[in-house]
């Protein structure tokens, strides 16, 4: 009865229905990294802008426009890092 178990064993490592559901897992794996660097990249351009907006309105504090300049610069470094989720694909 044993012989018989494993021979069913052997059997279903050589399932190709087996290979298959393998290959639509590694494909739904490959989807979700995808899925998951656009939203790194987004969650990273949000942080930019952010930031930009931090340092644009310490110009209202100081009077000095290099926190202006630099505030527009930053932020829009993060809206190119933003766009670059839908460009990329």
């Amino acid at each position: 009865m044993r012989e018989n178990d494993q021979c069913d064993g052997a059997r279903s490592l050589a399932d190709p229905q087996r290979f298959s559901a393998i290959d639509e897992g590694s494909q739904k794996q490959r989807q979700d990294r995808e899925r998951w660097d656009d939203e790194d990249r987004f969650d990273a351009g949000e942080a930019l802008l952010e930031i930009g907006l931090v340092i644009c309105s310490m110009t209202l504090l100081t009077k000095k426009k290099i926190f202006w300049f630099s505030g527009m610069a930053i932020a829009g470094v993060g809206v190119a890092i933003a766009c670059t989720a839908f460009l990329l694909h």
